[in-house]
């Protein structure tokens, strides 16, 4: 059986412009003084989006869709409810659901949760 542990409060997306230039270098390893970057580099990192959980920081575009489709077959259930994953192991990981606001997905705010069997 899942268990899906969340507090439900929504948390700030941080879009990569935002980002503290030190936390992009510690956590994802891109370096915003690289004399390397191009435009279109730089495009990429403004486009980027992260949220932090639980003390650590997450790239949004790592998550895995729950949309129903046929990259989904053998999906969880209790994932149906949530607009994302990502695994951590085979047995646990962190889901992401972007904050609702009368029906429309707020893509500024999201609600994450652990899961483990």
């Amino acid at each position: 059986m899942l268990k899906i542990v969340t507090n439900y409060v929504p948390r700030d997306v941080v879009n990569g412009y935002e980002m503290d230039p030190k936390i992009l270098f510690d956590e994802f390893d891109i370096d915003v003084n690289d004399p390397e970057l191009d435009e279109d580099m730089i495009a990429d990192l403004c486009n980027m989006q992260f949220v932090k959980f639980r003390g650590v920081w997450y790239d949004v575009s790592d998550f895995i869709t729950t949309a129903p489709g046929p990259w989904n077959n053998g999906l969880p259930e209790e994932f149906r409810q949530w607009d994302g994953y990502s695994s951590d192991s085979f047995f646990s990981g962190v889901l992401l659901k972007y904050a609702r606001d009368d029906d429309r997905m707020d893509f500024d705010r999201v609600v994450m949760a652990t899961y483990y069997s």
